[in-house]
């Protein structure tokens, strides 16, 4: 699902900023220990210690599953029918219609409500396209090489489809956003087989124009909108999977785009996010490569610019992939869908700097798991999973049963000595809600400066020894001692 929310745009907007907030609220919890686009957490250099950084968990209970019409291939979580929960569509491939499930607000859904697209559907996309107040559906159909547009009644159906040709041929991908700053969605095609995208402009009533495309590397497969550059324009972001590459346009806020940047991958690029993985502020973009069994993570600068991809390994051919702060240590992490042969989701936990190389496997409910959504589907506050299982025909719906708390670990401390009333910076991870800090066993007061960060008083009676930090998850030791000076 791709959204771009355009703040302080024309009066007309500022109904769908109101609907989408409450969405947003339940698909991005906020962060504990940054904000979304923190800008650096300027710690001072301190000493290392060996300790090895204690990563957080995340605990799935057991699929269940949901069946949909024949061979679901992606899926979209938004509120389609006003009541406050989340609900589920997927695109259907095998007999060309949408399928709405009505969520509860508990993690279940109603049986399925279909609805007719037309020839491949394969991709699926929400947004409200005539400004009534209720989300709508944009469908990509392979086989038509149309575009299929659906009206919402705000109950949960839909009116008969409309359907726009691209300007290619194989659309595998569609995305909502506002291209040219004029308050309404507009609708972008990633076109397989042509090597291109087809913009479509809305004429601001749900309808849409004969669209114009932009060339880019072989096999266009997905696209999504972010602010690459960070001017507040929409830009574009596309995986390539025929050429191993993803592609960024940049927007100049007219819906005019520069010549596609594109930044080298793994094998088969099918698709990609876009979020800040390391905290310094800037977007930075993962992309799952089907066939090499990789996901690409590159750090971006804020520019449009890119470093070079650091590749981790994951599970059999991951066709797609999705994000959020599933250990809720407010870090981004990353999920992909792995199609074959065991049929799995997995996620890779970030340890705050982009480093993903910790991973957790979970059965997805379902042969076929090709793609991937999160989102708070029970609203008790964490981060679950929806997967379109293709072969099975169904959905899999994994609700995250963690505490969303994650054991702390102390990496350094600064200064390594010092006499009693010396105040000691303690840096690592997991330190929100700390009840206690203790020198060689003896407590001490102490500020919880951020989740990654506690300033402590040398107390009274301490004798050298290591430092403890307690939370509700667990207490960590430092590995070396802190030496007490007279």
């Amino acid at each position: 699902m791709g959204l771009f929310l355009r703040l302080g745009s024309q009066q007309s907007f500022h109904r769908e900023f109101t609907m989408l907030l409450k969405i947003f609220s339940k698909l991005l919890p906020t962060l504990r220990s940054r904000e979304v686009r923190l800008v650096g957490f300027g710690l001072a250099a301190t000493v290392a210690l060996s300790a090895a950084p204690v990563q957080a968990q995340v605990e799935f209970a057991p699929a269940q599953t949901f069946s949909v019409e024949t061979t679901p291939r992606a899926l979209a979580i938004g509120d389609i029918n006003g009541d406050g929960d989340l609900d589920l569509v997927t695109a259907n491939i095998g007999n060309n219609t949408l399928s709405a499930l009505l969520g509860g607000g508990d993690g279940t859904f109603a049986a399925a409500r279909n609805f007719a697209a037309a020839g491949g559907t394969c991709a699926v996309a929400t947004g409200d396209f005539d400004g009534d107040g209720d989300l709508d559906l944009a469908a990509a159909n392979r086989f038509a090489d149309n575009i299929s547009v659906l009206s919402g009644n705000g109950n949960g159906t839909f009116g008969a489809a409309r359907n726009y040709l691209v300007d290619g041929s194989f659309p595998t991908g569609v995305a909502a956003g506002d291209l040219d700053g004029d308050g309404d969605l507009d609708l972008v095609s990633a076109n397989r087989y042509s090597a291109n995208i087809s913009l479509f402009k809305n004429n601001g009533n749900g309808t849409f124009g004969i669209p114009r495309s932009l060339p880019l590397p072989a096999g266009p497969a997905e696209v999504i909108f972010a602010d690459i550059d960070e001017d507040g324009d929409p830009d574009l972001v596309v995986a390539n999977i025929f050429s191993a590459s993803v592609s960024v346009l940049l927007n100049d806020g007219k819906g005019t785009f520069a010549a596609a940047r594109n930044f080298a991958a793994a094998g088969g690029t099918s698709g990609v996010v876009v979020g800040d993985f390391n905290g310094d502020g800037d977007l930075d973009m993962a992309a799952t490569s089907r066939i090499a069994d990789k996901v690409s993570v590159m750090l971006g600068d804020g520019t449009g610019s890119f470093g070079p991809a650091q590749n981790f390994v994951v599970g059999d051919y991951p066709v797609a992939i999705a994000m959020g702060d599933l250990d809720k240590d407010g870090d981004l992490d990353l999920i992909t869908s792995n199609r074959r042969p065991a049929s799995n989701v997995e996620v890779l936990i970030n340890n705050g700097s982009a480093n993903f190389s910790a991973t957790q496997i979970f059965p997805a409910g379902g042969e076929g798991a090709t793609y991937i959504g999160v989102g708070d589907l029970d609203e008790d506050g964490d981060l679950d999973v929806a997967v379109a299982n293709g072969t099975a025909s169904n959905v899999g719906v994994l609700l995250n049963t963690g505490d969303g708390t994650a054991a702390p670990s102390i990496e350094s401390i600064a200064p390594r000595s010092g006499s009693v009333g010396t105040e000691v910076t303690i840096t690592g991870t997991g330190f929100t809600g700390a009840t206690a800090v203790t020198f060689g066993g003896v407590s001490a007061e102490f500020t919880v400066v951020s989740g990654t960060q506690i300033t402590a008083i040398v107390p009274a009676g301490a004798a050298s020894g290591p430092i403890a930090v307690t939370t509700p998850a667990g207490t960590n030791t430092s590995t070396r001692r802190f030496r007490i000076t007279s």
